[in-house]
């Protein structure tokens, strides 16, 4: 059989017509697979860009420390490191890294020592507050805030009214405190993009500090205010979708400043004569008054509260309290006695830490002594890592393993 096609090319055989329909069909075949090649490849690079822009939300700190690790080389003997510029204002966990605060920058630091990142401010009063991966800075007094995480910013801008404090929570979102121009103070929430999600104008006295809840639907405010001439603190409980607040607790002749979630979702207030505890509707479940000692330093951060009295009849001596709670019930408070002066706690999941003019002080969870390590310089601030504790002084940072 034959078969001829129109035009001067002849005739064609049935062989070769087959024959010409395979090579058709593979060319084909292989533009389907190049085609399916490049589709893969560009999808390869949209996820290695996902993950790189938001590779603290999607790997954990653990490996995030091993891989940094295994390409730096990084060791424990990049430390002491020299801050390279400024003076310290604050430091902060991010994750396994060290989020650092100077007056001129903000830096990034693995747990072995290597820089990460390096970002001027331009903040006349800096201030740190982290929670997971990310940071957000703010200028105390100021209008400009940003938020901070390991390969970019995704939020910068500037508020309406100078910040009174803020606040980073777990879940990405972040809340400000602000003055008003046409009330005594607004508190406002942004989610993890920076949109506004909640926004209290308050008209009865100053926000001095917030909290967010760990699942981000709560915020919980200190307001404080004047009572028949003495000062009154208030604390006030509300969820995101209404500012309508769900509980509201006011303490006279107290001056509360600190105030955060637990990592049960019960609430802790500490104030300059007792600490006051809360179930996570804002319920008043218990308070620890001071007597008559002096609060010398506290740590309210990362799921745990620690309060410190110095012994004023005994320079080389210090009361560390851990308040020991069941439920939503305070049952007592655990006293530890420290023969130093304790200068700064710091309170977490990791235990205890107390900084003193000559050593380290450490602790577990409950107060029980885990070990002491000489230390001199200056020490303004620690941050701790499994069993060991990063301090800061005013231009350096030192590395302490802590072992018992």
């Amino acid at each position: 059989m034959k078969t001829t096609t129109g035009g001067d090319t002849g005739p064609i055989t049935e062989d070769r017509l087959v024959f010409y329909k395979d090579l058709r069909e593979a060319r084909r075949r292989q533009i389907s697979r190049r085609r399916q090649r490049i589709i893969a490849l560009i999808a390869v690079c949209i996820v290695a860009l996902l993950l790189f822009v938001n590779w603290d939300n999607f790997v954990p700190p653990e490996a995030t420390e091993a891989i940094q690790n295994f390409f730096t080389n990084s060791s424990a003997s990049h430390f002491p490191i020299d801050l390279p510029s400024g003076d310290f204002k604050g430091a902060a966990a991010m994750g396994s890294n060290l989020g650092v605060l100077t007056d001129t920058s903000f830096f990034l630091y693995s747990s072995a020592g290597t820089q990460l990142v390096w970002r001027q401010h331009g903040m006349n009063d800096p201030q740190i507050s982290a929670a997971g991966g990310r940071a957000l800075l703010y200028d105390r007094g100021g209008k400009q805030y940003r938020v901070e995480r390991r390969f970019d910013e995704p939020v910068s801008a500037n508020a309406a009214s100078p910040i009174v404090s803020g606040t980073m929570g777990a879940t990405g979102n972040f809340a400000l405190a602000t003055e008003s121009n046409a009330y005594l103070g607004e508190l406002i929430v942004y989610d993890a993009q920076g949109k506004s999600i909640f926004h209290w104008y308050d008209t009865a006295g100053r926000i001095l500090t917030a909290a967010l809840s760990p699942d981000g639907s709560s915020v919980a405010a200190i307001e404080i205010g004047a009572q028949n001439g003495g000062i009154s603190s208030t604390v006030e409980v509300f969820r995101l979708d209404n500012t309508k607040p769900i509980a509201k607790r006011q303490v006279d002749g107290t001056l509360l400043f600190s105030i955060q979630y637990n990592s049960n979702g019960r609430i802790t207030a500490v104030g300059d004569n007792q600490a006051l505890y809360f179930d996570g509707s804002g319920k008043q479940t218990g308070s620890y008054s001071y007597g008559t000692r002096q609060l010398a330093c506290y740590s309210n951060q990362d799921g745990s509260t620690v309060l410190v009295f110095n012994h004023y009849e005994n320079q080389a001596a210090a009361s560390l309290l851990v308040p020991l709670v069941a439920g939503d019930k305070l049952l007592s408070a655990k006293s530890v006695n420290i023969n130093s002066q304790i200068d700064s706690v710091y309170a977490g999941s990791s235990g205890i830490t107390g900084l003193s003019s000559g050593m380290i002080w450490r602790g577990d969870q409950n107060g029980s002594p885990l070990a002491t390590v000489a230390a001199t310089g200056d020490k303004l601030a620690a941050v701790m890592q499994n069993n060991v504790c990063f301090v800061f002084g005013s231009q350096n940072i030192f590395r302490y393993p802590l072992k018992k």
